[in-house]
């Protein structure tokens, strides 16, 4: 969970509306007021906050780190191709050492007295809200998250603050030059290569798995039947479209288009790829049913040409770059910082 330039402030978009950040982004100066100015009464109301960290002389509680936590963890059971959830302990550290980087990264931008206009701040407002939105449904919509509105342009001067201090401190120092796209091209082959693809046509005539013999011999005899009406030149597609049993494909006249090897079952991409461009199968079975495969057209592995991608390589490496070079302005942030952790148990 390394912080990187645009995963750092992406994090902080979707988490734009946590009242624990909002909380922390307005505790800075001189727009984003210091901790002790707004902090004060908030501690008076509630009875010893648990600290989690002191970051100079601003606190981060273990409430603000779990509810953090919690709404990763959230995102996660959102979104399966993230993977299984980490260990809570070990994301706690995680997360707590993301929030220390933003808390370093907004004082040394104020202390370098570095502000956004309130045209862009506005600007982002209205982005948020919305098309259709009122103001009073925002405000009912911030308030289920705890925040208001004026706690939301805070947090969007924090982030636009941060931001226009990353540009400057570290963005702006970097440089990719065309030695290096072409470097980067030459080692790796394999980024720029797109697979051997083939465009193919189907008939399936289905079959389940607790049929019959009777039912089984009865769709391998249809299937045959139709097999024998392609042979003699009747035309495939439309064959296809009044007796396919494919829903996806069948009122496409059978067209599956370009696929590349992996995407189908084993029997059938053997089948398909093993076809000239215009010839079609035997009977192929799979564990859907019975198919007919027509090869309509193949696309040979190609090698994406370096001036049709040389954009993209220099973005990713400049990213790749600027994150590094972030990692080690926070990390010297935080040595000549007086940051203490203090992160109790879950």
């Amino acid at each position: 969970m390394h912080l990187r330039t645009a995963g750092w402030l992406l994090t902080i978009t979707v988490l734009l509306l946590a009242p624990g950040f909002a909380a922390s982004a307005k505790e800075v100066p001189p727009a984003i007021q210091s901790e002790s100015q707004t902090t004060g009464k908030a501690d008076k109301e509630r009875k010893s906050p648990v600290i989690a960290a002191r970051v100079n002389s601003q606190k981060i509680t273990t409430a603000e780190l779990d509810k953090r936590v919690d709404q990763i963890m959230q995102r996660g059971q959102q979104n399966p191709a993230m993977g299984p959830p980490p260990d809570r302990d070990e994301l706690r550290v995680h997360v707590l050492n993301q929030m220390i980087a933003e808390k370093l990264l907004l004082q040394d931008a104020v202390k370098k007295k570095m502000d956004v206009d309130s045209a862009k701040i506005d600007a982002e407002m209205t982005l948020i809200k919305g098309e259709g939105r009122s103001d009073a449904e925002l405000a009912e919509m911030l308030k289920q998250s705890g925040m208001t509105p004026n706690d939301l342009r805070h947090v969007i001067r924090s982030n636009l603050t941060v931001e226009a201090y990353i540009d400057s401190e570290v963005a702006s120092k970097v440089k990719i030059d065309e030695q290096q796209v072409s470097d980067f091209y030459e080692a790796h082959p394999r980024y720029f290569e797109t697979p051997e693809q083939v465009h193919a046509r189907h008939i399936l005539i289905l079959l389940k798995e607790e049929s019959t013999e009777e039912e089984k011999t009865a769709a391998e005899t249809r299937v045959n039947d139709l097999l024998a009406r392609v042979e003699k030149g009747e035309d495939f597609a439309q064959i296809a479209t009044d007796n396919s049993e494919d829903p996806g494909s069948k009122f496409k006249g059978g067209d599956l288009g370009f696929f590349p090897r992996g995407m189908m079952v084993p029997e059938f991409e053997e089948a398909a790829f093993a076809l000239e461009p215009g010839r079609t199968s035997k009977v192929v079975k799979t564990n859907y049913g019975f198919h007919i495969i027509r090869c309509e057209e193949k696309k040979e592995v190609r090698k994406t040409p370096l001036t049709e991608v040389s954009e993209k390589i220099e973005h990713y490496l400049r990213d790749q770059e600027i994150g590094r070079l972030l990692d080690e302005h926070i990390a010297s942030l935080r040595k000549s910082a007086n940051v203490k952790v203090s992160l109790p148990q879950s």
